[in-house]
This record gives C-alpha cells, sequence and structure tokens, in this order.
C-alpha cells in the first residue's frame, strides 16, 4: 500500500466519523428537552398559579432549541429576581418560572402572551386573577451588557410589585 493509498483510506475514515458524529448531533438535538430548567417556585408544567391572591409573576418562555444567548437570558433574569426580591421570593409575592412552551400543555402561552421569540413576561396577579402583563421586549437588546439587563428586568418587576 502506497503513501497515496494510506492518505485517501484516512481521509475516508475520518470523513465517515465525521458524518456519523453529525447524525448522533442532528438526532440528539431534536430530543425532547424534558430538563425543565425550572427555578424557584416554578414549574414547566404550569397548570395553575398557586400562593397569594395578589402577586408578581415573571415567565421565562424558552423552545427545545437553547442557544448560549437564550440561556444565560434565564440565567440573568433569575439572578435578577434572587438578587433583587429574595423577600418577594420567600413570601410568594414574586414567582419566577421558566416555561417550555414546546411542551403540548403550555402552547397557549404563544396566543396569551403574543409569543413570537423566546421572552421574558412580567405578570400582576389581583384577586387570583391576570389584571395586566408586560413583555420585557428589551431583553434582547441588553443581553450584551449583563448588569444593564438585570437592572431592567428588576426595575419592571418593581413597577410591577408596587402595583399589586
Amino acid at each position: 500500500m502506497t503513501q497515496k493509498d494510506k492518505a485517501k483510506n484516512l481521509l475516508a475514515i475520518m470523513l465517515i466519523c465525521f458524518v456519523l458524529i453529525s447524525i448522533v448531533f442532528l438526532v440528539f438535538k431534536h430530543l425532547p428537552d424534558d430538563s425543565g430548567a425550572q427555578a424557584v417556585k416554578g414549574s414547566g408544567d404550569i397548570v395553575g398559579i398557586q400562593g397569594p391572591a395578589n402577586k408578581v409573576v415573571v415567565y421565562y418562555f424558552y423552545t427545545n432549541a437553547r442557544c448560549t444567548s437564550c440561556l444565560n437570558m434565564e440565567s440573568y433574569t433569575e439572578q435578577a429576581l434572587m438578587e433583587g426580591f429574595p423577600k418577594e421570593i420567600s413570601d410568594g409575592t414574586l414567582e419566577w418560572h421558566a416555561v417550555n412552551i414546546d411542551k403540548l400543555e403550555n402552547r397557549h402561552y404563544i396566543k396569551d402572551y403574543d409569543l413570537y421569540i423566546k421572552s421574558v413576561i412580567v405578570s400582576g396577579i389581583r384577586d387570583g386573577k391576570e389584571v395586566n402583563w408586560k413583555n420585557l421586549d428589551r431583553v434582547w437588546e441588553l443581553l450584551g451588557d449583563k448588569s444593564s439587563f438585570i437592572r431592567y428586568v428588576q426595575e419592571n418587576t418593581k413597577e410591577y410589585l408596587e402595583d399589586i
């Protein structure tokens, strides 16, 4: 076997390995994400809101496909709430939920909140009913500046907490 033949065989083996790894990656990429990535007082399978009749609920809506920016958005939102409102989270006047809208039981949120992209929503609950909500649409713009992102989420959450 010549040096040229060995190089061809090695190249063929490398190409086959690349194709197999690509196939495995594609298969696992499209499997449902059952990890839930949930935080305080939250569940991806939200059916009804529990706890105090007057409160604020902050949601991060995501899909099975999750990029670094999407994971950071969830992490920054959680950090903003945990650091900014520990008392409110503890007493139940603030809830945090990360919700996978690819799950059938959560698809209604797409229509409820006019979702078209991964989003952070702040919802005001009074007497057990949602009375207002806001899509924090600047989160994408502020994602590159963590401190501004956190401040933005905290300011909007504070407004809603003052209103309940």
